[in-house]
């Protein structure tokens, strides 16, 4: 089943299963599947104007500001993956592009 847009998630960076801590960027809503802007961090290195020009990704807005990618995160519906994680310490860790490269 797809996720549809307005559906409340929680954006997941990483978990530690040893000390069972979930590395959370935050929740917030699944607003759709949109092109990052320029300069927005991805695998395959930043977006720009070299990407095609039909690369688009699951756009996340975070309930304390701030957009989190598809591609810069793990992410599903909150209230399932918070269930399926209930058992980890989750842990609110700055925005992908936020952080010191």
């Amino acid at each position: 089943m797809l996720t549809q847009p307005g559906t409340r998630v929680l954006a997941i960076r990483n978990g530690d299963g040893e000390t069972k801590k979930l590395y959370i960027f935050g929740a917030g809503v699944y607003v759709g599947d949109e092109r990052p802007p320029n300069g927005t961090r991805t695998p395959s290195g930043p977006v720009d104007d070299d990407f095609p020009p039909h690369y688009v990704n699951p756009r996340i807005d975070l309930d304390r500001g701030g957009t989190v990618w598809g591609c810069q995160c793990w992410w599903g519906p909150e209230e399932k993956t918070r269930a399926q994680w209930r058992d980890f310490v989750f842990i609110e860790v700055p925005l992908p592009d936020e952080e010191i490269v």
